[in-house]
């Protein structure tokens, strides 16, 4: 069975860039590849889910505001639901003497996970396909806010787009080269910080270096599109002194 990120490359969700991207986080950080490329910007949190949803064959759940009562919850320990990264959230009866339990998973082609969760549960299990970080969100609501309510009612999602794509398709590379054609201010604007910043072996960082690191790092996370930059960039120069 094809990986996470070859389904979303094959769908053409991701870019082969913005894969090896995510690959290299995921090495540095551990996060699974889903979840990563979420935080990254590079697709929407619902993107994801639809795709996978379509290319395994698996249906996918939405998690917002959804309630969870207190006898499911007690079903899988919290320790068993954050290593596998699931949460129940509907039991049924069944036909016959095993009751039908379904839980959101990050990852419903994990063997392993489901084995070991009908085991836990005596339920026949049937996994839905959650989103990365809304599961994460949901199992903390679940099993760490220490709440002895009967049943806990999920958090509200709210899911910003993704950095808008560059034009010629050469993603977060190109986006850097657009961001260094923002340097074209006048000449002698270059200056640096009062109290310069050191680079390697003792460089001096000029003011905008720094800057321009910084609205890289922000975009590859995702937390600024090109757009909302460039309007920030306009309203400054609108107001400066003529």
């Amino acid at each position: 069975m094809k990986k996470i990120g070859e389904v979303l490359l094959a769908a053409g969700q991701i870019t082969e860039t913005q894969l090896r991207s995510a690959l290299g986080e995921q090495a540095r950080w551990g996060n699974r590849i889903g979840e990563t490329l979420v935080q990254l910007g590079f697709l929407r949190e619902t993107d994801l889910i639809r795709t996978l949803s379509e290319r395994l064959g698996v249906q996918g759940i939405d998690l917002s505001g959804r309630e969870i009562h207190r006898d499911l919850i007690d079903l899988i320990p919290g320790g068993v639901a954050s290593k596998y990264s699931c949460l129940p959230v509907v039991r049924e009866t069944g036909s016959g003497s095993t009751d039908v339990l379904y839980v959101a998973m990050e990852d419903p082609t994990n063997l392993t996970a489901l084995d070991d969760l009908t085991f836990r549960t005596g339920c026949t299990v049937r996994p839905l396909l959650a989103g990365p970080i809304q599961l994460r969100r949901a199992i903390t609501q679940c099993y760490e806010s220490g709440s002895i309510e009967q049943a806990v009612v999920l958090e509200q999602s709210v899911e910003t787009a993704p950095p808008a794509a560059v034009p010629d398709g050469s993603d977060v590379t190109a986006q850097e080269v657009w961001l260094d054609e923002l340097d074209d201010a006048p000449e002698g604007s270059e200056g640096t910080a009062a109290t310069p910043s050191k680079g390697g072996a003792g460089q001096e960082l000029p003011t905008r270096q720094i800057l321009q690191a910084m609205t890289r790092l922000l975009l590859r996370k995702g937390l600024i599109t090109r757009e909302e930059l460039m309007a920030e960039v306009t309203k400054l120069g609108d107001s400066s002194p003529s």
